[in-house]
């Protein structure tokens, strides 16, 4: 799939793709669009190792993923990108004018427009992508109940809990009178967060 990686060429799922995502009537997830697809919308440079072949999917659609998101930006659109939650919404205006103000999304989209890490990414790889996966997905899974310690809701921003993890521990730290079992369990949530927000 050799492309040029700094002259960004449109990626020829990127039309089909916006067709499935605005005929859904709820999000989809990565799999409901492959399905969509089928197998002939993708490249049919199969490896051997059928990890790397599903990478090499998994890469072709999320880079016209986050194509689509930069021209639907220009429309005044956000595309929600995430696995199990793909859709479309209008701009949140109040949000300010960056494409993407989380430091997670921005490095997905600098590493998915990169066709050279396409043509890169060895079996390898791959192993030590799916190791780093599920350490991450291990790490999503205690988000929410690391909100609900700090009183926040899945909507929390990063600003939100750091604001949040100020004022409990002002409330429950033990020099204050507070009980050291409560501020150990506030203090792990927001280390736990920390991992999550890449911050």
């Amino acid at each position: 799939m050799k492309q040029d990686s700094t002259a960004q060429s449109l990626n020829p799922l990127c039309l089909p793709v916006l067709k499935i995502i605005n005929g859904a009537t709820e999000p989809l997830t990565e799999y409901d669009i492959i399905k969509a697809l089928g197998d002939h919308a993708f490249p049919h440079d199969v490896s051997e190792d059928a990890q790397l072949t599903l990478f090499r999917r998994h890469f072709y659609l999320m880079n016209a993923l986050y194509q689509l998101q930069e021209m639907l930006f220009d429309e005044g659109l956000c595309l929600h990108i995430s696995a199990m939650q793909i859709y479309i919404r209008p701009l949140d205006k109040s949000a300010g004018t960056a494409l993407s103000s989380h430091s997670a999304d921005e490095k997905l989209s600098a590493y998915y427009l990169d066709w050279h890490n396409y043509d890169s990414t060895s079996s390898q790889d791959v192993d030590a992508l799916l190791h780093g996966f599920w350490k991450q997905y291990r790490q999503y899974h205690q988000q929410l109940p690391s909100l609900m310690t700090l009183e926040l809701d899945e909507k929390a921003s990063w600003q939100d809990i750091q604001q949040s993890y100020r004022r409990l521990v002002n409330i429950h730290h033990p020099d204050k009178g507070g009980e050291r079992q409560r501020f150990m369990e506030i203090r792990a949530a927001y280390e736990s967060l920390q991992a999550v927000y890449d911050v």
